[in-house]
């Protein structure tokens, strides 16, 4: 977009006229939103509010014989886990080292799930991923997951 602006603004600054400035004026008439948009709007709105509630909604606290559930996973396995009114993002490292860290994204807050097959903790609200020892690996967060201990 500032390219495009600098390419309009130089050619309006210069008293010449540009084949897009009429197509980027800040005055034109922006067509209606048709009904892909809305309906994309609408998923992106609801996958949000989603995140957002499993963010604040209890999970399941107790595991198998009232232990937590992050005391089972396996090595190489990961969960996210409610730990009294802490949601953990929980791995077990081939060495059978369990690693936890917050299960909420720093960027806007929204509740990692565990994704297998890439084994990352991925965020359902906007797509940032944390690899299974907390790492950012994709944004749009910019922080690791904070460690738990």
């Amino acid at each position: 977009g500032s390219a495009i602006a600098a390419l309009i603004l130089a050619d309006l600054i210069s008293g010449r006229t540009h084949p897009w400035a009429d197509l980027y004026s800040p005055s034109r008439i922006t067509p209606a939103l048709n009904i892909s948009s809305l309906e994309d709007l609408g998923s992106e709105a609801a996958a949000t509010a989603r995140g957002l509630a499993d963010t604040v909604l209890p999970r399941s606290v107790l595991g198998i014989m009232g232990h937590s559930q992050a005391e089972h996973l396996k090595p190489g396995e990961g969960a996210v886990v409610q730990e009294g009114v802490t949601k953990v993002a929980a791995y077990r490292t081939a060495e059978g080292h369990l690693v936890k860290h917050s299960a909420i994204c720093p960027h806007m807050g929204c509740l990692l799930e565990w994704n297998p097959n890439d084994a990352t903790f991925d965020c359902v609200c906007h797509g940032s991923q944390f690899d299974c020892c907390g790492n950012c690996i994709n944004g749009p967060a910019n922080n690791n997951l904070k460690e738990l201990f």
